[in-house]
């Protein structure tokens, strides 16, 4: 306990409540690199990270400090990198062994140091045979989309919320519309050879919001893009494409009021 007096000494007490932790494992050695074997699901090994790390324990090898965390087989949890980086340059493993550590805490882990990329994250539940990241990553290949677009094709949104459930491998895809997502999916494509950014997030997100409006007509829509397409031109954020659509729209629109999407 720590304290002070009236004239402002610093007292202390000695703390007697025991304070239990976990128990670290024990680092081990070996250079029986056949001993070790690869996890099903784990990141792809980085051919540019890799020529990094191995430059970098010639100059300085501490490997010792960063042991990689096996489970009881041996199979490599974390460390792929160091692992074979020291098999190439034939020196000694450094490991510790785990088993109650799998690789989602793994990808956790990794959040905070050598942070997980969305296509890792994807690898790894497809190669752990959740179903719904698989549809995910097919819809994802059918239509030839990016990341972000994929996700707002079938959520309808891209936001941090989502992306922490994608990441965690809760991803809810029982909750989405399949038949809207492969509709706008479709539109999406369909506007391949009208413009060049029409997979940028922003202006997927445009789109989506345009086509959520009650009064929107797609076949309208298309028939303004052939004859004017050229009015939306690139942009950085989603309310300046929403407002380039906008007025594409409702060019030369004679008949009622014009439609507003914001």
């Amino acid at each position: 306990m720590i304290g002070t007096t009236e004239n402002g000494t610093i007292i202390t007490t000695p703390i007697t409540e025991v304070v239990s932790s976990p128990v670290a494992p024990q680092i081990q050695v070996t250079k029986d690199y056949s001993r070790f074997s690869f996890v099903k699901g784990n990141r792809r090994v980085k051919p540019k990270k890799l020529k990094r790390l191995k430059e970098s324990i010639k100059q300085i090898n501490v490997c010792h400090l960063y042991p990689i965390m096996v489970n009881s087989n041996h199979a490599i949890l974390d460390g792929q990198h160091r692992y074979i980086a020291c098999v190439d340059l034939r020196l000694p493993i450094f490991y510790v062994v785990v088993d109650n550590v799998d690789l989602t805490s793994v990808a956790l882990i990794n959040a905070n140091q050598d942070q997980w990329k969305w296509f890792d994250y994807l690898d790894t539940y497809c190669e752990l045979d959740l179903h719904d990241y698989k549809v995910f990553k097919g819809f994802m290949r059918r239509y030839d989309m990016n990341f972000s677009t994929t996700m707002i094709m079938l959520f309808g949104r891209f936001t941090h919320i989502l992306y922490e459930k994608f990441k965690d491998g809760t991803l809810p895809l029982n909750d989405v519309s399949l038949e809207r997502a492969n509709e706008w999916a479709s539109r999406v494509q369909s506007l391949k050879g009208d413009f060049s950014f029409y997979k940028d997030r922003g202006f997927v997100l445009a789109l989506t919001t345009m086509w959520k409006h009650e009064d929107y007509n797609h076949k309208l829509f298309m028939k303004k893009v052939k004859a004017a397409g050229s009015k939306v031109v690139k942009c950085t954020t989603r309310l300046d494409y929403l407002r380039l659509l906008e007025g594409l729209y409702n060019w030369k629109s004679r008949r009622g009021p014009k439609v507003r999407f914001f």
